[in-house]
């Protein structure tokens, strides 16, 4: 069913990937909007798109023209991945339902901005709650940076944390922050139970004996997580999640899919394919088996929230917003 899925949203995408792909220069120049739209979504123009999808995915009413059936096409696209993944529904009514409810051990200062403390507050007891879920030892934070979110699992959850940064500027940066914590709060920092280490993890990395090097005592078992992880950063996690026997369970909050490396189409910068890394899109062996590409701008309009710029009310030239939804 997944890879029916995959296949299908593949072969929907495909027609439009020119156009999801074009630089809005080109756009211009070339006149993309008559060349690659079709001349039925191009008299729907003026609509409202944010306000006519939700219409139509509450009415399940037939349709009455080609551009109404476009758009239950992508409604029933919508429901069909809704299937194999955990929706926000889902998710708050499976995991969250015995999330804790534990206030900051140290309200008072935390070092971090106000964005920063909103998201670590949020994501830290959804961390503990899968942890507690998956029985693992110990948590590891990918591209932990100042360890904004791993000192927050240690200190209000008592979890082993172990913070990988691959830069050792922002490492030591975490560092200073920490000791401010903990001269802040008056408390010694000698047993604490987060700790950091400066390396690049690739495909060959050893989390258990990664963790025993810092730590000094051994976890055979992890849950990975990662706020804001990067570009191929969140390819990475997965692919350990999968091939690795150690780790149990991953939290993910993705960004920048637009630096994400591609094994069948160009870097524009580097004009190099990585078709041997295995943590470059697509992951999926069918995906791969199928030789499949997306394209840097298209990967960037997928990141972007649907939710957010409706509030927003961002203009958006139509099939770049239709496809965006799917």
């Amino acid at each position: 069913m997944t890879e029916e899925i995959l296949l299908g949203i593949r072969d929907f995408l495909q027609p439009y990937l020119p156009l999801l792909n074009s630089h809005n220069v080109d756009y211009l120049i070339h006149d993309h909007w008559n060349t690659y739209v079709p001349e039925w979504i191009r008299q729907e123009e003026r609509i409202n798109l944010y306000e006519f999808f939700e219409q139509r995915e509450k009415e399940y009413l037939p349709a009455k023209n080609q551009f109404e059936q476009f758009i239950d096409d992508i409604i029933q696209w919508k429901r069909k991945i809704e299937q194999i993944t955990y929706t926000r529904d889902k998710f708050e009514r499976e995991i969250l339902l015995e999330k804790r409810q534990t206030s900051s051990k140290y309200p008072s200062r935390t070092f971090m901005s106000q964005k920063k403390e909103h998201e670590v507050d949020i994501l830290a007891p959804i961390i503990d709650q899968l942890a507690t879920l998956s029985q693992v030892d110990s948590i590891i934070d990918y591209g932990s940076g100042r360890g904004y979110l791993g000192v927050q699992l240690s200190q209000n959850y008592a979890r082993n944390v172990l913070g990988i940064e691959s830069c050792e500027s922002t490492v030591h940066s975490g560092e200073q922050r920490m000791k401010l914590l903990f001269k802040h709060q008056k408390e010694s920092n000698h047993h604490q139970k987060y700790q950091t280490t400066s390396t690049i993890v690739n495909s060959e990395t050893n989390f258990e004996k990664l963790f025993y090097q810092t730590f000094h005592f051994p976890s055979s078992s992890f849950l990975l997580c990662g706020l804001h992880a990067c570009g191929s950063l969140s390819c990475s996690l997965l692919y350990h999640f999968v091939q690795n026997s150690t780790v149990y369970s991953i939290a993910n909050v993705a960004c920048c899919y637009h630096l994400l490396e591609e094994k069948f189409l160009p870097n524009p910068f580097t004009h190099q394919c990585q078709e041997n890394d295995p943590c470059s899109f697509p992951l999926s062996q069918r995906l791969i088996q199928e030789k499949c590409q997306l394209g840097r701008n298209a990967r960037m309009l997928a990141v972007q929230s649907f939710e957010r710029n409706k509030a927003d009310q961002v203009r958006l030239i139509g099939i770049k917003l239709i496809v965006r939804i799917c």
